[in-house]
């Protein structure tokens, strides 16, 4: 492989994230830069050739809407805006029958405030891949579509590990007209979650209890508002959004 990057002081940041089997790995690359394009762009993509021994792993990308989703092992995303999230498509394919572990291996200039939340569709779970790893078990092998999303989303008021430690229960992000919150760990739920405009009137309320939570935001206006959340440990967690 050969590898193109630009001066260090206009270097992107970039995520190395593996797929890992028994017996062997496929790794993916994701890269942030104000040159890229979110969606299919000659800079930085670069599609995916199949490893002859069945183990698969990419970034699923749409460069022709008449056609089916193609397979990039490089994808490069634009630059985030604060309180920006985007949300990519994976592929896996598994070769065998067995534990497969999803991670990061390495990053590289990625800020603090840039959260990388794995989630996995099948069973409902979503996993920060900054704080663990992510094990699954495929029965047989399998091509695995519309199951595995990497969520990245962007707070430029996390500045230090222990913001990011304090603020990484729970991903609060805002995507098709909905705010969505849901807790990635397995053992703490959500148990209320309010909307306030930027003057603190409350627009939205929703006390359902479960690992996830949406609040719909068709009709709210364009601007800022604070969502406050409540965990199942009787912790509060607040965070600005934006609507456009």
């Amino acid at each position: 492989l050969t590898y193109f990057f630009k001066s260090e002081s206009q270097s992107p940041f970039i995520s190395f994230i593996s797929l890992t089997g028994a017996d062997y790995t496929d790794q993916i690359q994701i890269f942030i830069d104000p040159d890229c394009e979110d969606g299919y762009d000659y800079k930085f993509d670069a599609r995916k050739l199949r490893n002859d021994n069945g183990l698969n792993f990419s970034s699923l990308i749409e460069t022709d809407p008449n056609l089916s989703k193609e397979h990039f092992v490089f994808n490069g995303i634009k630059t985030f805006q604060d309180e920006e999230n985007k949300v990519l498509e994976l592929f896996v394919e598994t070769n065998s029958s067995g534990n497969y572990e999803i991670k990061i291996d390495s990053l590289t200039n990625m800020p603090l405030g840039m959260s990388i939340v794995l989630e996995d569709n099948a069973t409902s779970t979503m996993t920060n891949l900054r704080n663990s790893n992510y094990t699954f078990n495929s029965s047989q092998p399998d091509s695995l579509e519309n199951r595995f999303f990497l969520h990245f989303s962007y707070d430029s008021d996390v500045t230090s590990a222990n913001d990011f430690e304090e603020n990484s229960v729970l991903s609060i992000y805002t995507a098709e007209n909905n705010i969505r919150v849901n807790s990635i760990s397995n053992n703490i739920q959500i148990n209320e979650v309010q909307v306030f405009n930027i003057v603190g009137g409350q627009i939205a309320i929703n006390n359902t209890k479960g690992f996830s939570t949406t609040i719909n935001t068709k009709g709210f206006q364009a601007g800022v508002y604070i969502v406050k959340t409540i965990d199942s440990t009787g912790n509060l967690f607040v965070k600005r959004v934006i609507i456009k």
